[in-house]
């Protein structure tokens, strides 16, 4: 949203900046990478989006999305992986179990269109 164009496209690059910046902590922070689908090109995409150095066209913000989506499901995969190896004598007084992953991703690989 915003008042005028301008606005709505100041907007529109923060929020995909951000979006990026928020991904690319998450896949480093999470151990993720290059191991889970993400290669340097990836990587440096984010960190280029994250820095506004990206011209903010519809294919690099889907992109960007795409790249999103694949680390929150790289993320729910390694921690379904992980919860399945502690005690349930710790997760089921908390009610803590593995995560569904919706099974309609359109995650594309942008590596491979190359």
């Amino acid at each position: 949203g915003g008042k005028d164009t301008a606005e709505k496209v100041a907007n529109t690059q923060s929020l995909i900046s951000g979006g990026a910046g928020v991904t690319l902590d998450n896949i480093k922070g999470s151990g993720l990478g290059a191991g889970q689908g993400f290669t340097d090109k990836d990587l440096q995409f984010l960190q280029d989006a994250k820095s506004y150095r990206i011209t903010m066209n519809e294919p690099n913000i889907r992109r960007v999305l795409d790249l999103q989506e694949k680390a929150a499901i790289e993320s729910v995969k390694k921690w379904n992986t992980r919860q399945g190896q502690i005690q349930k004598s710790a997760t089921g007084p908390i009610n803590v179990g593995p995560v569904a992953i919706p099974q309609s991703s359109n995650v594309v690989d942008y590596n491979s269109l190359k």
